[in-house]
């Protein structure tokens, strides 16, 4: 009886694999990675769902290593016709899209390449069943480097495989590849894919069915989905594609939280204070939010040495940030109020302020405390004198 059940046990796994068609549709390393995260990204092309948790892994080959690293195994399910979004951080991924990646197995592992690494996607049984550029080999200056950019499976490689096949892969870098180096968000789409089409009807209910789709595949009304649309008008999407690409099915909005016809619920008004009384200069701004290191938000001046700016912000995301005024950055490095951001583990970062929203779940407004720039508290009274303690005329208590 045990060798039945063996047998049954091994021709239903068998039969299960023969299903799945799970392979990876992107990979990512946003030039502004540090903030965003990285992540990569599956897709399941075959007619059931699979439970990943049974042994399915993503391993990393280093550079030009030619050993890989461990398997990170895998916990969840990919449903039929669904993404599953691996990360390298949920907090900055969330910050960033606005979604939550399915699983995150943090930094320094096959999620969180800089570009030049290969990575594979191993099934149940430890075998490579699909492939992302060439084992042994460093992606620096080949076909398969996406630095500073992202790889995106092409339309037509629409089933998995174990070896890596250049043709197959759209690829932007910062060698000038493609469309050369992307930053996230407006760079990247998760849970999105240009090969994820619909399958047309054959006269059962399979899900995601047309009785009726356009020459682009899409079911063309309410009346040609067989099962349900979802809000973005998706044959039984499952709102996999949260922006809808600007707009939801009849032509409604999606507002700034992912939500179709939505009225922007999630955003909480944020309000920064910071208090230039001994840091000087003009042109204040904050710098960061959402990721953007580079116009970042002005700030305007309350005429007391106090300069403030209030960003609608989505609830429960988590925010690195700084200030800057005309004559630089401040200067956070080790307070107890900042945070070190190094996203490649090797010990090389950037220390900045950092704002968890999920700390004021339920409030529609926060006003941050009034802090000095490049401290963590106010400013105190100003104190002239000298701070020198050598000198003659030292003041303790001068600032």
């Amino acid at each position: 009886m045990s060798r039945f059940i063996s047998y049954l046990i091994l021709t239903i796994s068998s039969f299960t694999f023969l299903l799945a068609d799970v392979f990876m549709t992107e990979l990512t390393d946003p030039q502004n990675s540090s903030d965003a995260g990285r992540y990569v990204e599956l897709y399941n092309n075959g007619s059931e769902d699979i439970d990943l948790s049974i042994g399915w892994a993503l391993q990393r080959w280093t550079n030009g290593n030619a050993d890989p690293q461990s398997p990170k195994y895998l916990v969840g399910t990919i449903a039929a016709g669904g993404f599953f979004i691996i990360c390298n951080d949920a907090d900055k991924f969330t910050a960033t899209y606005g979604l939550t990646c399915d699983e995150d197995i943090g930094t320094g592992g096959p999620a969180d390449s800089n570009g030049d690494d290969n990575v594979a996607l191993l099934d149940a049984s430890g075998d490579i069943v699909d492939m992302f550029g060439v084992a042994g080999e460093d992606g620096t200056g080949t076909g398969h480097e996406f630095e500073d950019g992202r790889a995106e499976r092409a339309e037509g490689n629409s089933s998995s495989s174990a070896t890596w096949d250049e043709a197959g892969w759209n690829i932007d870098n910062d060698s000038g590849g493609g469309d050369g180096n992307q930053y996230a968000p407006e760079g990247f789409d998760p849970g999105e894919w240009i090969g994820a089409g619909v399958v047309a009807d054959d006269g059962g209910d399979d899900s995601g069915a047309c009785d009726d789709e356009d020459e682009d595949g899409i079911c063309d009304d309410v009346d040609d989905c067989v099962g349900e649309y979802d809000d973005c008008g998706v044959c039984n999407g499952g709102n996999a594609d949260l922006d809808c690409n600007g707009s939801c099915f009849g032509g409604a909005i999606v507002d700034e939280c992912g939500v179709c016809g939505g009225d922007n619920a999630c955003l909480v008004a944020v309000t920064f204070t910071v208090n230039m009384a001994l840091a000087g200069g003009e042109s204040v701004g904050v710098y960061g939010i959402n990721g953007d290191w580079s116009t970042g938000v002005s700030m305007d001046s309350n005429g007391d040495g106090t300069w403030s700016t209030t960003i609608d912000l989505v609830g429960d995301s988590f925010h690195l940030f700084k200030y800057k005024n005309e004559n630089g950055w401040e200067d956070v490095d080790e307070l107890e109020c900042s945070w070190f951001d190094d996203p490649d583990g090797d010990g090389w970062g950037y220390w900045d302020r950092y704002l968890n929203l999920s700390d004021y779940a339920g409030e529609d407004t926060v006003d941050l405390a009034s802090v000095c720039f490049g401290e963590c508290g106010d400013c105190a009274v100003e104190v002239p004198g000298c701070t020198d303690p050598l000198a003659d005329n030292y003041n303790p208590d001068a600032n």
